[in-house]
């Protein structure tokens, strides 16, 4: 995991600043990768590939460092097929996305609460924290999430 916290987004960074095309593509491969990999983890509670865990780094050592399995390997072979076959179920669930979440994020840029909360300062914080406890702020939250809601 430190791997992907610190060597690959410094590599993505210097392929970004390179006039290398094929490196940006490898890096936009790799975090295609890395991103249905941590779905992966969070949506499936109980793993059914044994050694998972030194599976997925040996896996990640191996992407990061054009090991024995390649970056276009693993997407060219696993994900671009699936991708391809799904594409049209993606782009009918997910093409109102951003504009979806634009619309949230105004919500809630909007929203009373959230500019209550965003502009506090710590000593008022605190103040409200001490008398009312620390479940104010949580409460706070929840109602800026329910006017974000709408």
């Amino acid at each position: 995991n430190a791997m992907n916290c610190t060597y690959a987004p410094y590599a993505s960074c210097k392929a970004l600043m390179s006039v290398e095309h094929e490196d940006d593509v490898k890096w936009l491969m790799y975090w295609v990768i890395h991103a249905l990999l941590t779905a992966y983890d969070a949506y499936v509670p109980i793993n059914p590939i044994p050694f998972w865990d030194e599976v997925k780094a040996a896996l990640y050592f191996s992407l990061l460092f054009d090991g024995p399995i390649q970056t276009t390997t693993v997407f060219n072979r696993l994900v671009k097929p699936y991708f391809l076959k799904y594409e049209k179920v993606l782009d009918k669930h997910l093409a109102n996305l951003p504009a979806d979440a634009r619309k949230y994020m105004q919500n809630v840029k909007d929203s009373d609460a959230v500019k209550n909360v965003m502009t506090m300062t710590k000593e008022q914080a605190d103040k409200l924290i001490a008398e009312h406890g620390p479940e104010v702020m949580n409460k706070m939250m929840t109602v800026a999430r329910m006017q974000a809601d709408g």
